[in-house]
């Protein structure tokens, strides 16, 4: 059946003639399921008289077509706006122009200029969010098998993944990963045993860290708690750190780098947050309410910064939640930081849920929490 139908757009009628041999052995619901049909597009066909797709493909399916086909037809890199137009004609059936754009790794912001065609980008993409489902061991072959499927090299992902910190470290490290056999990927504690072995020695480093950057950022009061938060968000988030080292000596190492930048966050993010004090005084013995001060500290950035496309953007995102800010404190930051507003800021990260299939968009631009539309 799926191959008579497959992409086959279809009324009320239609159904009701498709699901007449079927009506003894099945509700229509039930038929509809088997015609790959969701709650919300049978709605609209049994309820609201909307014409649907049946067997439609899968976004997957879809994005692995288009990569093939622009592959043969785009013998260069840069694709200009009205170019771009003029390829989604061909697909503007099936995906809206902004899921197009993620496909081919740009994002087109109508300001007439030529974009770059970055397929690699987009496989890369693709194979961290195919790896953030499970925290685990993954097979050297496994891992090939994923990425050669999506376009790009073991290499590409590994130091996409080690991009955002250990700098010092990172293709020693890579290089490192890609002679073992298994490699760990993911978030997960860092073993006991190597807590208890280390905890004195990683209490130590962490305090010496945040004295550090106290020191440099004048803020003396509280470095003992930056130092705890940052050991404890590497010590429960961290163990892939341990888990792809070779022996104990280099795995402190790589935490301390990983530790350090952990601390610098917390420093350059309190660096910018406004703070209240009160200015009541006592008279007399009891508490004369008087006013509160707003007191800003000095802008790390005096001037702001840019960004080379909105990827840095969610890179440096994900390296500020990877050091333990919340979402409220790595966009205040980011905001800060690059002069963004926060229409614009939620404008980049609507782009990014969509790329993961989080949300989705229908053909009005309208958005939809999974995969109901």
């Amino acid at each position: 059946m799926k191959k008579n139908y497959y992409g086959t757009e279809i009324d009320l009628d239609d159904f009701i003639k498709i699901y007449e041999p079927y009506q003894t052995e099945m509700t229509k619901r039930e038929f509809s399921q088997i015609l790959e049909i969701t709650q919300t597009r049978y709605d609209a066909l049994m309820y609201y008289g909307k014409r649907i797709k049946i067997f439609e493909p899968t976004y997957e399916e879809i994005r692995k077509k288009i990569i093939d086909e622009v592959k043969k037809i785009m013998v260069k890199e840069m694709i200009t706006e009205d170019e771009f137009l003029k390829l989604y004609e061909s697909y503007r059936e099936i995906i809206s122009q902004n899921q197009l754009a993620d496909i081919l790794g740009i994002y087109i912001k109508g300001d007439g200029r030529k974009y770059k065609i970055n397929l690699k980008k987009q496989g890369i993409d693709r194979v961290k969010y195919l790896l953030s489902f499970e925290s685990r061991r993954y097979s050297k072959s496994e891992l090939d098998k994923m990425c050669k499927e999506n376009g790009i090299t073991l290499y590409d992902i590994l130091e996409n993944i080690y991009k955002p910190y250990l700098n010092k470290h990172k293709y020693r490290i890579i290089e490192e990963l890609l002679g073992k056999s298994e490699i760990y990927i993911g978030k997960c504690m860092i073993p006991t045993e190597f807590q208890e072995k280390y905890s004195e020695k990683l209490l130590n480093m962490a305090n010496l860290k945040s004295k550090r950057y106290a020191s440099r950022f004048k803020q003396y009061s509280n470095y003992e708690d930056i130092a705890s938060e940052a050991l404890m968000y590497v010590l429960y988030n961290k163990g892939d750190i341990v888990m792809n080292t070779n022996n104990d000596e280099e795995a402190l190492e790589r935490i301390g780098a990983y530790l350090n930048n952990c601390i610098k966050y917390k420093y350059l993010l309190s660096s910018h947050i406004n703070r209240s004090i009160s200015l009541d005084k006592e008279v007399n013995g009891k508490v004369k309410r008087t006013r509160y001060e707003v007191i800003k500290s000095k802008p790390l950035y005096v001037e702001k910064e840019s960004f080379d496309s909105d990827d840095s953007i969610i890179q440096e995102m994900q390296s500020l939640y990877d050091n333990g800010l919340n979402n409220t404190e790595a966009t205040d930051l980011i905001m800060q930081k690059y002069g963004l507003k926060k229409e614009e800021l939620l404008d980049i990260l609507k782009k990014e849920l969509l790329k993961r299939r989080i949300i989705k968009q229908d053909y009005n631009g309208n958005f939809y929490l999974g995969e109901e539309i």
